[in-house]
């Protein structure tokens, strides 16, 4: 469970969260209700800003390596649509190759976010999506 809760953290940092500074972390001039809820609470440093906003970048490029242009964008529709990261990638037509390169590219994603936030940060994290995931399900 703890593995799916990090993976849908480094789901978030690649595909959600907006990686300009002020918009990452509550600041007085941030609102609360622009940031992502799973991040509410959580105060970045400005070198883990830059490090999540190089990640992304990073992880971006390989995924555009890996998808074709048309799933691309079936994937940024589906995800307009406000489906979740895992219906999303489920309604495009993936193959198993594409299916490993992609599970490959999150596991290291998801290693590398352990490797940029503090074990606190992690467990607010953690918290955060446990209460998304009920308020969900209720």
């Amino acid at each position: 469970m703890k593995r799916q809760l990090i993976s849908m953290v480094a789901a978030t940092v690649v595909f959600v969260i907006p990686f300009n500074a002020p918009a990452i972390h509550a600041s007085p001039l941030t609102p609360p209700e622009m940031l992502p809820p799973m991040l509410s609470g959580i105060e970045l440093t400005q070198k883990q800003e830059n490090q999540l906003a190089q990640l992304r970048t990073q992880t971006r490029a390989q995924m555009e390596s890996i998808l074709t242009s048309e799933q691309q964008n079936q994937l940024q529709a589906a995800l307009a649509r406000g489906e979740g990261m895992r219906n999303a990638f489920a309604s495009i037509d993936i193959s198993p190759e594409q299916k490993t390169q992609l599970r490959t590219t999150f596991e290291s994603t998801r290693t590398q976010i352990a490797n940029i936030i503090t074990p606190e940060q992690r467990q607010q994290i953690l918290q955060n999506v446990r209460s998304l995931m009920q308020q969900q399900t209720s």
